[in-house]
């Protein structure tokens, strides 16, 4: 299970204050790791995995690749609880190449015998940093600034702000709850209900499936 908070950055000043920041809603701040990321995000022809209420997503990061599979909906305000399915890959592979795994047997079984296409992509550059205290390490903080493409020939594109905290071992919901009310009230950060995927159906024109809504 995936637990993260998303808010939606309102303007370049508000991210830039929160790069130079110390600390956030009584956590410490580590040092920060840069990563350039492109993200494709797949599904069959007749869109059989969204029906049964998942995403996939294939992640590279220079030259390392890894599949994602996703359950969709699941916020409550800023808070996302999602289940989720991994595997790395040598490259953009089919399900059927992927390694053995829950990740592969999950994929065929969405599938259906169908091709995977990819129809949103995402690229991104993240800004990520540990959030703790003397005692645990809470949280991973992510700084994104990307764009969101769909459509064919040059697409549609929309560009992004986005703070991400996912929740990690030693971290407490309730520590996400503490963040989040600091982050509305002191930077006037905004709850993002919907994950890129979803943004990226919504233009699309695309809905998730209404059982998802209704978790949503």
């Amino acid at each position: 299970m995936e637990i993260e908070a998303k808010l939606g950055i309102p303007d370049e000043a508000t991210f830039q204050r929160l790069l130079e920041a110390k600390d956030l809603a009584g956590f410490c701040l580590g040092s920060s790791s840069v990563a350039d990321l492109y993200d494709q995000y797949l599904d069959t022809p007749s869109m059989a995995l969204l029906s049964q209420g998942y995403g996939c997503r294939i992640r590279q990061h220079g030259t390392d690749y890894l599949a994602t599979l996703k359950s969709v909906g699941g916020a409550s305000g800023a808070i996302h609880r999602r289940t989720e399915h991994e595997v790395a890959l040598q490259g953009p592979l089919p399900p059927h190449d992927w390694p053995p795994g829950r990740a592969r047997a999950l994929a065929l079984q969405l599938c259906r015998n169908e091709p995977l296409i990819a129809f949103i992509e995402v690229t991104q550059t993240r800004h990520s940093r540990p959030l703790y205290t003397p005692e645990r390490t809470v949280a991973e903080l992510s700084l994104d600034r990307g764009q969101i493409v769909t459509g064919s020939a040059h697409g549609h594109a929309t560009s992004f702000l986005l703070l991400e905290a996912e929740l990690l071992d030693e971290g407490r919901e309730n520590d996400l709850e503490t963040l989040v009310r600091e982050l509305q009230i002191v930077w006037r950060l905004v709850p993002e209900r919907r994950s890129k995927f979803e943004r990226g159906l919504a233009q699309l024109g695309l809905e998730l499936p209404a059982a998802q809504e209704q978790k949503g």
